[in-house]
């Protein structure tokens, strides 16, 4: 579970031990809900990613014992070749890119362009050689606000097939 899906009581001010609850969601009716991650395969019953978060060394690597650093890692498993499947904010279900998980907005100040992104200026060699062969993202989101409707593309490009762009259009209807 995406532990920044958490609401605990005002005066709470950690979780855990660890971060304000500043930061948490605290519910679901929020904008752009379906970049959200809620529940995905995981090493643990709940992680709290952050953008500069690495990636696992080797595949299983889930070495994150009371380091916020790695907390990246529980969900980082390559469960279905170079994916895991996942639940939204949103409540929709599909598969998730390994590499993808980076361009999430896992809480309300979460980089998605952050240092592992392509974005950020990751290059595919930076990532570990287990998981080079996965696609790489790249999150734009261009929202067009035009009579309640608005649009938010986001591109997925792929190295290993001649740079082959997939393009994933979500379009959410507001008022209507």
């Amino acid at each position: 579970m995406n532990n920044w899906l958490c609401n605990p009581p005002p005066d709470v001010e950690f979780i855990h031990g660890r971060e304000a609850a500043k930061d948490n969601w605290r519910n679901a009716y929020i904008e752009n809900a379906a970049n959200i991650p809620m529940l995905l395969d995981c090493a643990h019953v709940e992680g709290k990613p952050y953008s500069f978060n690495t990636p696992p060394e080797y595949d299983g690597d889930i070495s994150t014992h009371g380091v916020s650093a790695l907390q990246m890692k529980r969900f980082c498993l390559n469960r279905h070749n170079g994916y895991i499947n996942g639940a939204f904010l949103d409540f929709t279900v599909r598969k998730i890119g390994l590499k993808e998980q980076w361009i999430f907005k896992w809480h309300k100040n979460f980089d998605t362009g952050g240092t592992w992104t392509k974005t950020g200026g990751v290059k595919p060699d930076d990532w570990p050689q287990w998981m080079r062969r996965f696609r790489d993202y790249l999150f734009v989101a261009l929202i067009l606000v035009s009579k309640a409707v608005i649009f938010v593309i986001s591109y997925s490009a792929l190295y290993f097939q001649q740079k082959a762009i997939y393009c994933q259009t979500i379009v959410a209807m507001k008022g209507i």
